[in-house]
């Protein structure tokens, strides 16, 4: 039963780690968006280019960083700052959303989708289940945590403003 059970688990974990290489960027982001949908035109429309830009320049890391698309080399750098700039604006898009009544968390969603594409674009593991099993936890760590206490920070601070 255990070597069954072994073999199993063995050709799972590669096909199980791409799959959630790909989903990872793109369910916090999507999340975030959602959280913000339905309330303020103007933070919806601003969340959602925001999350966009996420989405996509996370999923060039993944596939360059983790999936060894070498077509992507040259834009392996312009994804990251665009992440890096995702983290900035996700913090401006979250203080305006508080501002407005709102308290949706997205600068720690899209934190969590920008860190885990980067961390994983630069560090893909020994083998793809772990390469993305650690870079998750670094990402809810790091991303999540720091988004949710600068954008609690934030809005605090101009939430009077």
């Amino acid at each position: 039963m255990g070597t069954g059970s072994d073999r199993r688990r063995q050709l799972t974990r590669p096909l199980l780690g791409s799959v959630l290489a790909v989903a990872v960027p793109l369910v916090p982001a999507a999340m975030g968006v959602y959280r913000l949908s339905g309330g303020d035109a103007s933070v919806e429309r601003a969340a959602t280019f925001v999350g966009g830009v996420a989405i996509l320049a996370g999923e060039v890391c993944v596939a360059r960083g983790f999936f060894d698309v070498s077509w992507l080399d040259a834009a392996l750098t312009p994804a990251r700052y665009a992440l890096y700039a995702v983290a900035v604006a996700a913090l401006a898009v979250d203080t305006v959303a508080v501002r407005r009544g709102v308290k949706a968390r997205f600068a720690a969603f899209l934190g969590i989708s920008s860190v885990f594409a980067v961390y994983l674009s630069a560090n893909p593991g020994p083998d793809p289940f772990s390469g993305v099993f650690g870079a998750f936890f670094v990402a809810l760590a790091v991303g999540g945590g720091v988004g949710l206490v600068a954008g609690e920070i934030m809005g605090r601070a101009f939430k009077g403003a």
